[in-house]
């Protein structure tokens, strides 16, 4: 015996027969087996990657731990603006104690850690024509 579903969705009618229903939860079920298997293989492919790494408290710039996985950092002044907390994935150990690797930080960075552009020199000109017309 073979059941028919009428849907109104208001302009028209759709017809469904009974086998749309188990079609579509086979169909939903495959997409989950799916989406379970891409987060497993994501996950692993995380999991293989990830180190565990962990810092002293007053180990160079560390002042406190925060969370299992965030340090706060003693920042250098001109580096006020800049959230002293940071996630462990963003920290890396010093190899040598007598090598300090700091950035240059540029005496015209602005408070909202932007730079003013400015063209240094021009390295080259040319004389474009299109449609008859000459640009520069």
């Amino acid at each position: 015996m073979s059941h028919t579903f009428m849907l109104d969705s208001g302009g028209g009618e759709d017809i469904f027969d009974a086998s749309f229903l188990p079609e579509t939860t086979k169909k939903t079920r495959v997409l989950k087996l799916n989406m379970r298997e891409a987060q497993e293989r994501h996950r692993s492919y995380a999991d293989h990657r990830r180190k565990d790494i962990e810092f002293k408290v007053d180990d160079r710039v560390i002042v406190e731990r925060v969370g299992p996985i965030a340090y706060k950092l003693e920042l250098p002044v001109v580096m006020h603006a800049f959230h002293k907390i940071f996630h462990v994935l963003m920290l890396r150990k010093c190899l040598h104690r007598d090598d300090e690797v700091l950035a240059k930080i540029l005496a015209d960075l602005q408070p909202n850690m932007t730079l003013e552009a400015r063209p240094v020199r021009v390295l080259e000109r040319r004389i474009k024509e299109l449609q008859g017309k000459r640009f520069l």
